[in-house]
This record gives C-alpha cells, structure tokens and sequence, in this order.
C-alpha cells in the first residue's frame, strides 16, 4: 500500500537511536524528507545519515540539538523550512526518564522529566500547528507514549509514566482542536522493543526470556515493526483517524 508520503516532510526528535532511528529509515524508505534530530553522538548519527540518504528515496537531514533548548527548537523548525521548503509532520518521539522511587525523587527530577516528555512535545506541536495554519496545509502530529502512561509504572518511573500520561491528554486535546482544520493527532504507545538500551539491560538470556513470557505475543517487537505503524498514524491513508493511542505493545495493554 502506497502511503502517500512521497514529497512529505517530517521533523523527528530523538531520531538518532532505538524507535527514532528505525521510524526515519521507515519515512525515507516511503519517499518522505526527514530532519532527524538527534542530541549527541554526531559522528555514528552523520555515518548513519549518509547510509540511509543511499538507501533510501527520501532524503536526511540530520538536525543536532538539545531540544530542551527554546533556539534549537527553533533551528529545527528552521532547517526543515531551509532544506525541504517546510514541514508536515511532526513525531515528538525524544523522551528521558530516571529511575527513583517517588519518596526519594528530587522535585527537579520531577520537573525537569515532565518538561522534556510533555512540556517539549507541546512547544513543538505549537509550531507545526502554527506553521501550518499560516500556510494553509494539512499534516500530522504523532506523540510516542507508552504503556506506562496508561496503566501507571510499577518499577520507579512514576514521573515517566505521569509526564506519559499528559501527552495522552494532549494528543486528545490538540487532535479536537486541530480536526477541522485538517491536522491529524495521534498517539503510539509501544512495548518492549529490541533496542540496544534494552538489550543491554538483561543480564542474561534468562532475562530475556522472562521478559518474552510478559508479553502475549510471545517477544519483543523489532522496531521496525512498530516504526510501520507509525508511518501509517502520519500518512495520508490514516487522514481519518484522530486523537487515538495506538497499542503497539504486542497485547501488553489488553491484559
């Protein structure tokens, strides 16, 4: 099925690694421009860039910044309206969490997670929705949740799952605000995905496996796999859909 994605220009955050990095190759294998943001690691990002622009019928541009930073945000904006001409989509998918108890978490820590996982994505979907109003085009905004946000964290990550559980109430909220004017709004919620922090996180193949028996398909997703999904959520096959929370989590959410 043909996306209509072709000629398209996407802005992804965190495009650097992990979901990111699979969901840009994804939109440049369906012939959409991306400016990949990515934070850190310019010389492995560039390498990959490079890799992908000859791979792929879209094009890359890679974008670093700390988004977190009001004038990187705007130099994002910046060179997506310099290299392609403008932007139609935008996938807030950059996102940090750190791990503490809610007795022992410092406030700042509170604060400064849900600035990066609700605060930033909301700035940033400003933009779009006002880049495209101003020019009178139609697009698409897609916010990566997690199940977290949806049925509460269990291993000391409530600020994560709080700062998850906004950007659902967003979603909704833009998408209602936005429908009439031909922007579409939609969430993701992936599961466990075979990433490299992931990855690096089990002990042992017994880790991994434990983990399998958690998740009613049976393993964890590629990326991928969901990044397919994603592309649909942003496309114009998906214009009808709004305001919906995609479960990506191979069942994790039924149960």
């Amino acid at each position: 099925m043909e996306l209509g994605l072709v000629g398209k220009t996407a802005i992804v955050t965190g495009g650097g690694k992990g979901f990111g990095r699979a969901l840009c190759q994804v939109l440049a294998e369906e012939g959409a421009n991306v400016v990949l943001n990515y934070r850190s690691g310019k010389d492995e990002a560039e390498s990959m860039i490079s890799r992908m622009n000859q791979e792929c019928p879209g094009s890359i541009y890679g974008f670093q910044g700390d988004i977190m930073e009001e004038a990187d945000r705007e130099g994002l904006f910046k060179a997506a309206c310099e290299v392609f001409g403008g932007a139609d989509i935008l996938v807030n998918n950059a996102a940090a969490w750190t791990t503490a108890m809610a007795a022992d978490m410092p406030e700042e820590d509170f604060r400064r997670i849900l600035e990066m996982n609700l605060t930033v994505p909301f700035l940033l979907s400003r933009k779009l929705i006002s880049h495209l109003m101003e020019n009178g085009k139609k697009g698409s905004i897609l916010n990566v949740v997690s199940k977290a946000g949806i049925m509460g964290s269990k291993r000391n990550h409530s600020h994560y799952a709080s700062s998850k559980a906004g950007l659902i109430g967003l979603t909704k909220s833009l998408a209602m605000e936005t429908a009439e004017h031909g922007i579409t709004v939609n969430a993701i919620a992936p599961g466990y995905m075979r990433t490299e922090m992931l990855m690096k996180s089990f002990k042992d193949k017994k880790d991994e496996e434990e983990q399998n028996k958690k998740i009613p398909i049976g393993r964890i997703a590629d990326p991928k796999e969901v990044a397919y999904a994603a592309a649909f959520l942003v496309s114009e096959r998906a214009s009808y859909f709004t305001g919906t929370t995609f479960d990506a989590t191979g069942g994790m959410l039924m149960c």
